[in-house]
């Protein structure tokens, strides 16, 4: 799958999210990048990162939070691309991890995002 393809994937989903999730979303970007930095690999302390949410969900939001940089949710391409799975399978699993890593900037718990199937 191709970066733009990739991203078309992404665009998709963004598109289908319900409203009350498309109204919550204020100050984050959706990043498509092709692999995390050593970095940020280490610091999730697992083998597989497909995305992360990077920023202050929005219940941790206080009163003074403005004047910020976007909060950012990063997709993998390339992680996604090495689960070798089908092209419907894959275009699923970039759509569950970016409800999953949307959850997060919700600030939903890992209990609620099973419960969405988010997880």
């Amino acid at each position: 799958m191709r970066t733009e393809e990739f991203e078309e994937v992404i665009d998709r989903v963004l598109s289908e999210l319900p409203p009350w999730v498309a109204s919550l979303m204020d100050n984050v970007l959706i990043v498509a990048m092709d692999s995390p930095s050593p970095e940020d690999h280490k610091d999730a302390g697992r083998e597989e990162l497909l995305g992360e949410y990077v920023g202050v969900s929005l219940p941790d939001r206080a009163a003074d939070y403005w004047g910020v940089l976007p909060d950012e949710i990063r997709l993998y391409r390339l992680a996604h691309l090495d689960l070798g799975l089908s092209r419907p399978e894959t275009e699923e699993e970039i759509r569950r991890t970016l409800l999953h890593e949307l959850g997060h900037y919700l600030g939903f718990s890992e209990r609620r995002l099973h419960q969405l199937g988010w997880d």
